[in-house]
């Protein structure tokens, strides 16, 4: 879950975004859509930890809980799978998915270990949302996920 209370942010005397409040629940999407410099990127900035907020708060639950941000501009080398783009943006993805494995075969020799289990869902959450917020993203980003008709996305954080 991501809350965030309160948030403003300004460059010197123009305000960018002033008491900006909302909670986004495990599951939930959100796109941020807008007009060119209206703050999308200064909030995702922030929210990914590489921008300062002037105030307000934000928190992630669970605390281990992780905003993958990828930069405006991305463009994928020509013939670039999801998988060979995934490598480059997150090796995290496949040390997730290897963590899996090793906590699957700690399970299976010791199914009643409660500490174990909960290392596992962690794990099996976190690997989750990785996945589907890289995929989402890469989707808005190459304009795969676009129907004629539809309005372009800006941003899309996940949860």
């Amino acid at each position: 879950m991501l809350t965030v209370h309160a948030l403003s942010k300004s460059y010197g005397i123009e305000t960018i975004f002033h008491d900006v409040t909302f909670n986004l629940n495990a599951g939930e999407r959100l796109g941020l859509v807008g007009p060119n410099g209206c703050g999308k990127t200064t909030l995702l900035r922030i929210l990914a930890g590489q921008e300062h907020l002037d105030s307000g708060s934000y928190h992630f639950s669970p605390p281990g809980l992780r905003l993958g941000y990828l930069p405006q501009g991305l463009s994928p080398a020509p013939g670039e799978t999801l998988a060979d783009f995934l490598d480059c943006q997150t090796g995290e993805l496949l040390t997730t998915g290897a963590r899996l494995e090793q906590l699957a075969a700690g399970l299976a020799a010791s199914s009643q270990d409660p500490g174990l289990q909960q290392a596992y869902d962690v794990a099996l959450a976190q690997h989750r949302h990785q996945v589907i917020q890289l995929d989402e993203i890469w989707a808005v980003k190459t304009g795969n996920d676009q129907q004629d008709g539809e309005d372009d996305v800006n941003a899309v954080v996940f949860v």
